[in-house]
């Protein structure tokens, strides 16, 4: 990359359902943005991971017009990256698709929702998507988290969690060993069923089931909503579930001298889509936490990713920044492009 050649930088946040990648240059202007299928490393084989990053980012610099020596940074928020290997892995898997000496930084999703939502600075990110994780950060620099455990070990309060929690209340019904609910009419229309007896085939002759269990948080939030008292028990609990995550995540951070009064705790991934939902779990984060903001993120956290590479690149970033964020996301093309 010569000094006359103009640089660009690479955001990428990847979770249990979607990636997100976007392209922009040196000085804070984003150029183009693509997805694809799930970046969590924990939740597909790393072969089927690794050519979604390398497509992405090959449609991007392609849709920038640059080149792949013009790329000075690539930054990848990713679900499921906690063990140092798993992001050394990936940053070598991303360096051979930058300039030669580019800065690649890979770390926790977590991380692009807060600076998407609070410029990068102290707070707390709460994802609610396919999976759920709390992370936050002192303004000293000291990190918690606080959930993220995966669906065998956790997941309380995510897509996947209402998911499977309904299926189980429409069994439950079906059996004779719960209470009728909205949910069964619900579930099989989306499902494309007529009996709750195919679920079994449905979610045990065929692998990687988790994406499509957390589909169903949708049709149940919906059946919440509109007063099914078995489907708002359900959401009510994710609620409560998530709210100690962020809890947790402020607990583990008062050793460390704690957050200060005002600093956000913003709100992200595919269930907070339903304002509803957000509603029902902003009012339960406010009186636990009455010092912080709580927020929903306004913009994709791929956006984050943005904001963080070009802090990387030892670019400032002016205060207009956001307000181009705004602009650009608001793009018809984009305004489908992920739930935030």
């Amino acid at each position: 990359m010569t000094g006359s050649s103009p640089a660009y930088i690479i955001g990428i946040d990847g979770g249990g359902t979607k990636t997100h990648c976007v392209i922009g240059d040196a000085q804070g202007n984003l150029l183009a943005a693509c997805a694809g299928d799930a970046g969590n490393v924990k939740s597909r084989p790393w072969p089927q991971v690794a050519a979604t990053f390398g497509s992405l980012i090959r449609q991007a610099v392609r849709s920038a017009g640059a080149e792949t020596d013009q790329v000075a940074v690539i930054a990848a928020g990713l679900g499921g990256v906690v063990q140092p290997r798993d992001r050394e892995r990936i940053a070598r898997l991303l360096q051979a698709h930058a300039g030669d000496g580019a800065v690649i930084r890979v770390y926790p999703d977590a991380e692009n929702v807060l600076a998407a939502g609070g410029g990068g600075g102290a707070g707390i990110a709460l994802i609610a998507g396919t999976g759920s994780v709390a992370w936050g950060r002192t303004a000293g620099g000291s990190e918690a988290r606080s959930g993220g455990w995966g669906h065998v070990l956790g997941d309380e309060g995510s897509g996947y969690d209402i998911g499977r929690r309904a299926l189980g209340a429409v069994i439950r019904a079906h059996d004779g060993r719960g209470e009728p609910t909205a949910l069964t009419p619900m579930l099989l229309r989306h499902l494309g069923l007529i009996s709750p007896t195919a679920f079994i085939e449905l979610y045990y002759e065929q692998a990687g089931v988790r994406k499509e269990i957390a589909s169903l948080a949708a049709p149940a939030l919906l059946a919440a909503r509109e007063g099914d008292a078995v489907a708002r028990a359900i959401a009510a609990e994710a609620a409560d579930e998530l709210t100690q995550l962020a809890l947790g995540v402020s607990r583990q951070l008062d050793r460390f001298g704690g957050l200060a009064d005002g600093d956000p705790l913003v709100l992200s991934g595919g269930l907070f889509g339903s304002e509803w939902f957000a509603a029902m779990t902003a009012a339960r984060l406010r009186p636990a936490l009455p010092s912080l903001r709580v927020s929903r993120l306004p913009l994709p956290p791929v956006t984050g990713a943005y904001l963080l590479g070009l802090q990387a690149y030892g670019a400032v970033v002016d205060e207009a920044w956001e307000a181009r964020m705004l602009r650009f996301w608001s793009e018809p093309r984009f305004l489908t492009f992920g739930g935030y």
